[in-house]
C-alpha cells in the first residue's frame, strides 16, 4: 500500500509540473498568424474580408469566403472558393469551388469549379472537376439533394433534384430531370428525363427524354431498336446472346402475366410474338442459352379457384362412376334374361 501511495504522489507531482510548464511552452515558432476570434482561420489575400460575427469559418486562398459576414461553419480552401457565400455549413475545396454560392447551405464541393454557379441550392455533394458546375445557376433554389462524383458529373444540371451520378460525365446533359441514378462512366450521358436508372459504362447512353427506364450493362442503350424510346421499360444486357429469330427483330426478355420469364420478338409494326418452343430448342442446340422460365407460387385466389375446380372434377368423376355401375347392373340383368331365352327345351319321358 505504501508503494502504491508513493507512485500516485509521483504521478500527481509530474502532472502539476507539466501543467505549470505548458503555458510557457510554444508548439511552433513563430506562432500561427491565421487565428482569429470565434474559431476563425483566414489565410490569403482578402480571405474572409467581410466577416463580422460569423463563427467557425476557415478560409485559405485568395478571395476565399470573401463576402461572408454572419455565416457560420463554412470551410473554403482554394482561390475564389465560396467567394460570394453568405450561407452556413458549406465546404469548398478547389479553385472556384462554390464560387457564386450566396445563400445555399450544407453544400460540399471538392474539385476545381465544382458547384461553381450554385446560388441557392442546398444539400448538394459534388466531387470532381466541374461536377454540378451549373447547378442552380438560375438562382431559383430548386437544384437540391444532388450527388455527383466524377469529372463533369451532372455538370449541366440546372433545376434537377435528387439525382445520383457516380462516374465521369454521368448525367452530363441533365437539366431539370429528377430522381435519376447513373453509375458508370458516361451513364445516362444525354438523358434529360426523370427517374431513370442506368448501371454500367455508357449504360442508357441513347436515352434523351424517356422516363422510368432501367438500363443495366455496359453500352446497354435503353432504347428499343424498333419502337425507339419507350418510358416504363427495362433493358438488361447479356441475358440472351443468340441469333435473332428474324432479320431486324431483336430478341427481348419479358415477364408474362403468370410471373414467368419468357422470350419474344418484336416485329416491324411493334407487335410482340412468342417464340415457339421448337425455335428455342434450335437455339439451344446451337449452344445458345435460352432464358429459363421461373415458376412462381400461386396466389391465394388462384389456389382457391384451383381447389374448387379439383372438387368439381372429383364430384363429376364420382357421378360418372355411379352411373357406370348402374349401367353395368342393368346390362347384367339383360344378359341373364337373354341366357334364359337361349336355353333348349327339356324332353320329358312318358312311361305309358
Amino acid at each position: 500500500m505504501t508503494l502504491l501511495k508513493s507512485q500516485k504522489r509521483i504521478h500527481i507531482l509530474i502532472a502539476v509540473i507539466c501543467f505549470r510548464v505548458l503555458p510557457q511552452m510554444q508548439a511552433v515558432v513563430p506562432p500561427p498568424d491565421g487565428g482569429y476570434p470565434n474559431f476563425t482561420t483566414a489565410e490569403g489575400d482578402n480571405a474572409l474580408k467581410a466577416l463580422t460575427s460569423g463563427v467557425g469559418n476557415t478560409a485559405i486562398g485568395t478571395f476565399s469566403l470573401f463576402s461572408v459576414t454572419t455565416g457560420n461553419f463554412n470551410t473554403a480552401v482554394g482561390a475564389g472558393s465560396l467567394d460570394l457565400n453568405l450561407g452556413d455549413s458549406n465546404t469548398a475545396t478547389g479553385t472556384a469551388a462554390l464560387l457564386f454560392n450566396t445563400t445555399g447551405t450544407r453544400n460540399t464541393a471538392v474539385g476545381a469549379a465544382a458547384l461553381e454557379f450554385n446560388v441557392r441550392g442546398h444539400d448538394n455533394n459534388a466531387v470532381g472537376a466541374f461536377a454540378l458546375f451549373n447547378n442552380d445557376s438560375s438562382g431559383n433554389g430548386n437544384g437540391n439533394f444532388n450527388n455527383a462524383f466524377g469529372h463533369n458529373a451532372l455538370t449541366s444540371n440546372l433545376d434537377g433534384y435528387e439525382n445520383e451520378a457516380f462516374g465521369d460525365e454521368t448525367l452530363l446533359q441533365n437539366l431539370s430531370g429528377f430522381g435519376n441514378i447513373a453509375i458508370g462512366d458516361s451513364a445516362l450521358i444525354d438523358s434529360t428525363g426523370n427517374e431513370n436508372v442506368a448501371v454500367g459504362r455508357s449504360a442508357g447512353g441513347a436515352l434523351t427524354v424517356a422516363n422510368n427506364v432501367i438500363a443495366i450493362g455496359a453500352d446497354v442503350s435503353g432504347v428499343d431498336t424498333v419502337l425507339g424510346e419507350v418510358s416504363d421499360s427495362c433493358y438488361i444486357g447479356n441475358i440472351y446472346t443468340g441469333t435473332v429469330p428474324a432479320a431486324g427483330n431483336p430478341l427481348t426478355v419479358f415477364v408474362d402475366a403468370d410471373g414467368k420469364f419468357g422470350t419474344q420478338t418484336v416485329d416491324a409494326d411493334g407487335n410482340k410474338h412468342q417464340i415457339p418452343a421448337s425455335a428455342l430448342q434450335s437455339f439451344m442446340s446451337q449452344g445458345v442459352q435460352a432464358v429459363p422460365q421461373r415458376e412462381v407460387p400461386l396466389t391465394p385466389a388462384k389456389q382457391a379457384m384451383l381447389e374448387r375446380k379439383v372438387e368439381q372434377l372429383q364430384t363429376t368423376v364420382a357421378k360418372l362412376t355411379q352411373q357406370l355401375k348402374e349401367q353395368a347392373a342393368q346390362i347384367a340383368k339383360v344378359n341373364a334374361r337373354l341366357e334364359l331365352r337361349k336355353r333348349p327345351p327339356q324332353m320329358v319321358a312318358n312311361d305309358r
